[in-house]
């Protein structure tokens, strides 16, 4: 995140839970601009790490918060 111009917002978390909350996050048309992506594979993008987490045994979320985001990892 931080490599696109967000800043984090806060790591907090434990060996069976962690949340990373960022800001700063770029519109769908600057992100299509940084990436390459076309404005609708933003949510793709995040979706990708569903299946490298599961294969890691680590349920993963994530949910965008007006300019924000939060990623949640858990055992």
């Amino acid at each position: 995140m931080v490599s696109v111009g967000c800043t984090l917002g806060s790591l907090s978390g434990d060996e069976a839970r962690t949340e990373v909350h960022f800001t700063g996050w770029p519109t769908a048309e600057e992100i299509s601009n940084i990436l390459g992506l076309e404005p609708y594979d933003n949510d793709a993008m995040w979706d990708s790490f569903y299946l490298i987490m599961e294969r890691l045994g680590i349920r993963y979320t994530w949910r965008r918060e007006d300019g924000s985001g939060r990623l949640i990892f858990e055992r």
